[in-house]
């Protein structure tokens, strides 16, 4: 994330594509999603004590913590809303946080807090 003069957050898109030495072509990103569906499907079976596997957002907390899948984040300024879950939405190719009612917002929109996450802390989603 960078902020602007204006105040407002510039954030990079985080795209991929790969070069298919097979096909001595280029894969866009909608090609490499079943790839990486087959990828994590791998490293999952290679781990079977690891799973799932969570990737990074591309975006930082307040404190420059690293936000993942999985991370339980709270809105600077908004408290009382509680925790949000980071989740990926296939729909719509972005991630996004759900709350407690089963409702996204996109995940860019705020500044946030890490509070934990679903495996290590489930416990706060109780609250």
């Amino acid at each position: 994330m960078v902020s602007t003069k204006n105040g407002g957050i510039n954030m990079r898109n985080i795209k991929f594509r790969a070069w298919n030495m097979q096909e001595n072509r280029m894969m866009e990103w909608q090609e490499l999603r079943n790839e990486i569906e087959i990828l994590t499907d791998v490293l999952e079976n290679f781990y079977p004590y690891c799973k799932p596997v969570m990737q990074y957002t591309g975006i930082k907390d307040n404190n420059k913590k690293e936000i993942y899948e999985g991370d339980l984040v709270q809105i600077v300024g908004n408290e009382e809303d509680g925790l949000f879950k980071v989740v990926w939405s296939n729909k719509d190719s972005m991630y996004m946080l759900e709350d407690a009612n089963k409702s996204f917002e996109r995940l860019c929109e705020y500044e946030y807090i890490v509070k934990g996450n679903i495996y290590e802390n489930s416990y706060l989603l109780e609250c």
